[in-house]
């Protein structure tokens, strides 16, 4: 049979239709696996924060049995205001799913367990009766407590992860069916419109091969750089919770043993062994604290609970504190509209300007400046040292400023570094309003 020009071009035409409908309804299908894989995403960081609260509802606790300051019930009392929030929307993430349900369920008694445990030791303490506060604690009902909100909360992130994979198959059979369907009506078309342009259409198929070649290799160069960076933030957050978690409440046990020890010792045995009970309590408290610097350096615990410019004073002061450098500040403190991924560039960012400002820049002072300006949101580094003398590619400050680079390149920024020899060096980071608007805010808990 033969076909005429219009035959041909209504054919293509056909195609071309075809291939449109197919392309929205793919578009669809792709949508709603994606909002599957962000709300199991969101209930991953729902448990996560609830975890996160109770372990500081605990550290608050133990803080105020061991030395009665009340000022640790401040943080005690912002925990169990926020727990409840928390654990409502973990069993709202839940609803729909029957296994997560059940383990929803399992969690929510043993966290309200867990508060009454915390709640009865306070009261001890409070009503002055700290031998019974102390016995409370060392029972072990806390501790098992604990290790079962810890398994059930991993067991519901390992549920949630395991959606994530669902949705994430279906993502690449939706993409690869679609290639398929997309490659074979495109050759229905191409042979098509052959017959009046094979020279014009040779040449637009290599265009578009090389074009796509080179889309596809960007696209996933930006997925793999962006999951190694989520996971390398992903291990250094579960590092610190194990350090805070398990070294943590071992240091404080040992201290609550000692301080136990030292009351049951009559007068006489007190002051032959008061100088090393006194020296190994202060070697346990100089382990807690190295404790608690090893796990803000992983993953500061302000940055996700308070936001941005409150983890970037507290970091620039401990930086201030080691290195000798004086710190100025000029933040602003509203809450900034941007999600996970982008608070963590910027401070991670920070974190690596002022590594490289007390490795090389022998600089007396260092500016950290971060300011909302007509919806773009401005991070500035700025120190009085050396400035940066040219270096190889590949050196260790060529390979930090390429790391920071990166970072802001994931999230939609951009990084400006200006410096002159004597005269310091600055490090700008903007996030445009676009870039923030095109992703939800994530809440600072």
């Amino acid at each position: 049979m033969k076909f005429s020009g219009r035959m041909l071009l209504a054919l293509a035409a056909a195609g071309l239709i075809a291939l449109l409908l197919f392309r929205a309804f793919e578009r669809v299908a792709l949508i709603r696996a994606r909002g599957g894989v962000s709300e199991a995403q969101q209930s991953t960081r729902d448990t996560d924060a609830l975890f996160s609260d109770v372990l500081d509802a605990e550290s608050a606790q133990r803080g105020y049995l061991l030395t009665g300051d009340e000022d640790y019930l401040n943080p005690y009392r912002v925990s169990l205001t926020a727990i409840p929030v928390l654990l409502a929307a973990v069993e709202r993430d839940s609803m729909g799913l029957p296994e997560t349900e059940g383990l929803t369920r399992q969690l929510s008694r043993a966290v309200k367990a867990k508060l009454a445990e915390l709640a009865k030791t306070v009261e001890l303490r409070s009503n002055g009766d700290l031998e019974s506060s102390l016995r409370a604690v060392q029972n072990n009902v806390g501790r098992n407590l604990m290790g079962k909100i810890r398994r059930l909360s991993k067991q519901l992130r390992d549920n949630y992860f395991g959606v994530v994979d669902l949705q994430s198959r279906r993502l690449e059979l939706y993409s690869f069916w679609g290639l398929v369907f997309e490659m074979s009506v495109g050759g229905l078309i191409l042979l098509l419109l052959v017959a009046g342009a094979l020279q014009l259409m040779r040449g637009f198929k290599a265009e578009q091969k090389l074009m796509e070649d080179v889309r596809e290799k960007e696209l996933r160069y930006k997925m793999l750089a962006a999951r190694i960076q989520s996971a390398r933030e992903d291990e250094r957050t579960a590092l610190a919770r194990d350090i805070h978690d398990d070294l943590g409440q071992a240091l404080t046990g040992i201290k609550i043993d000692l301080a136990m020890l030292s009351r049951q010792l009559d007068a006489e045995q007190r002051e032959a062994a008061s100088q090393r009970l006194d020296s190994s309590l202060v070697a346990v408290d100089s382990a807690i604290q190295s404790l608690r610097r090893v796990s803000r350096d992983l993953r500061p615990a302000v940055l996700d609970q308070v936001g941005l410019s409150a983890a970037l004073r507290a970091h620039g002061r401990e930086f201030g504190a080691r290195t000798g450098i004086r710190v100025e500040f000029d933040l602003i403190e509203e809450l900034l509209p941007m999600n996970v991924e982008q608070r963590t560039a910027l401070f991670r960012i920070a974190q690596e300007a002022l590594t490289n400002v007390a490795r090389h820049a022998r600089a007396q002072s260092v500016r950290l400046t971060l300011a909302n300006r007509t919806g773009d949101i401005h991070l500035n580094i700025r120190d009085d040292g050396v400035g940066i003398p040219a270096r190889p590619l590949g050196s260790g400050t060529s390979l930090g400023l390429l790391g920071m680079e990166e970072r802001a390149h994931l999230v939609g920024a951009r990084l400006k570094l200006t410096t002159e020899r004597g005269k310091g060096t600055t490090v700008e980071v903007v996030l445009g309003h676009a870039m923030i608007q095109s992703t939800p805010p994530v809440i600072n808990r």
